[in-house]
């Protein structure tokens, strides 16, 4: 199971797998749990396909481990079981999805392999869930782009180690990992940085954020992933739209981001840059033309489960690169049709939920984050299935994202019944005297109240 796994090594495995529950549980006063357990999984999902580190298959039992206690945690610590109408849609779709392996040819292969899907979705909801403040998010973004900088300079290392294999060999691998899932695990760490930079207040976050999101975009147009640099591009834009009133800011950005990318292409393969201008879906005729030769052996319902054809009988899937298609190919026409259906309702809820805090500066930069996640995975997942395929960062920033639909609306009005009963205290606090200055020092106390709320803890 563990390969060459030495004893040592899993005995501290399974002695971290005990102590970090007991850890967050302890530290929930001053941490989301599941936040710090979201930004573990961005380290450990990139680290669970690179083949060429070892012990790599333990940490694809870690990233496991990983998911199944963002949700225990959510559930049991933060009592976050309760999901919003968004939530339910989508991890409706994502069951009938799982459970549409029941009628393929190996049933249990079928479910126990989209089973690692299902549980990503439902830890991403039920993550989303459990944000009791703005304060939470802001800390959660943090706390990813610090263990995405981790994998960041690991990759850094890897390329210092081979400068030769960056820069000339063609589209850019490391660590075992193709160029299409590199650019799939980059391009949402890619995001959260700009994040940073365009809505964290902290000088030293937007600077890191820069360095960051700078490197990942080098690394995105190195691999020549077409998918991985258009997700980050999406989404990207999608949390550029509140800064329209804010022309100087965007202008400043967009300029700073131009001038890295025009200072760093020339270094990187020529052949990843031609790649990434050509706009044809040329290279996915062959696994597209498979996905509708599968859907037209069972058209209404499809084939449910699609397993390669070395492991027929086993346990790993046919990727039709793209979501669409692989839902298609497995789920039917009431498969598309309800995935259609599932997509249109949260991007109506998406939309709703933005014009509630869009006037919000706090819960606006949050609320473009999460639209720049759900924008950017399904326009990925237009020529990459990764999203519905496994346990990855994107698996789990879609449903995440979608979370917070739901979320951030209940989380604004938290803070504006919190904004009301702290006026409402320096009302009754100047009601009570006859003294000017007590009434100015009361409602500066709401004030600070208020600001404090807004901040987080």
């Amino acid at each position: 199971m563990f390969g060459n796994t030495s004893p040592l090594l899993l005995l501290i495995a399974f002695f971290v797998a005990l102590m970090v529950p007991l850890a967050l549980v302890v530290l929930q006063r001053y941490v989301n749990p599941p936040a710090v357990l979201v930004a573990a999984f961005f380290l450990l999902a990139p680290l669970s396909a690179a083949d060429e580190i070892p012990a790599y298959d333990l940490i694809k039992y870690a990233r496991i481990y990983c998911s199944v206690l963002i949700i225990m945690l959510g559930v049991f610590v933060m009592r976050a079981y309760r999901l919003g109408p968004t939530g339910i849609v989508f991890a409706a779709f994502a069951s009938f999805y799982t459970f549409a392996g029941l009628y393929s040819g190996s049933p249990l292969a079928a479910v126990t392999v989209k089973g690692l899907y299902l549980t990503i979705v439902f830890a991403g909801l039920i993550q989303a869930m459990s944000f009791r403040d703005f304060g939470e998010i802001k800390q959660m973004m943090r706390l990813v782009a610090l263990s995405s900088s981790v994998f960041a300079f690991i990759v850094l290392v890897a390329i210092l180690q081979n400068p030769y294999n960056f820069l000339r060999m063609g589209r850019f691998m490391v660590l075992g990992l193709n160029p299409n899932r590199l650019g799939m695990e980059m391009a949402p760490m890619a995001i959260v940085a700009a994040a940073l930079v365009l809505y964290d207040k902290a000088k030293f976050w937007k600077a890191f954020g820069f360095a960051l999101g700078a490197f990942c975009s080098l690394v995105l147009i190195a691999t020549g992933s077409r998918g991985g640099v258009g997700m980050a591009a999406i989404g990207g834009f999608a949390l550029l739209v509140p800064l329209v009133k804010r022309p100087v800011v965007l202008g400043v950005t967009l300029a700073a981001v131009g001038a890295t990318l025009y200072l760093v292409v020339g270094y990187v393969s020529p052949e990843s840059f031609e790649r990434l201008q050509d706009t044809s879906f040329a290279t996915r005729g062959e696994p597209w033309e498979m996905a509708m030769n599968a859907w037209r052996e069972s058209p209404l319902i499809g084939k449910g489960w699609s397993p390669t054809d070395a492991t027929r009988l086993g346990w790993s899937t046919q990727n039709f690169h793209s979501i669409y298609f692989q839902v298609l190919a497995e789920t039917g026409l009431v498969g598309i049709g309800f995935f259609a259906v599932a997509l249109l309702y949260c991007g109506v809820r998406g939309l709703r939920m933005y014009a509630q805090v869009r006037h919000n500066p706090v819960a606006a930069g949050y609320a473009v984050l999460a639209l720049g996640f759900v924008v950017g995975t399904l326009a990925h997942g237009l020529a990459e299935a990764g999203t519905i395929l496994g346990s990855n960062i994107n698996a789990l920033i879609l449903p995440m994202a979608l979370g917070l639909f739901d979320r951030i609306p209940e989380l604004l009005r938290q803070q504006e019944v919190a904004q009301d009963g702290a006026a409402q205290e320096a009302h009754d606090a100047a009601d009570s005297t006859d003294d000017a200055d007590a009434d100015h020092d009361a409602y500066s106390h709401a004030d600070a109240y208020a600001q404090s709320y807004d901040q987080g803890s």
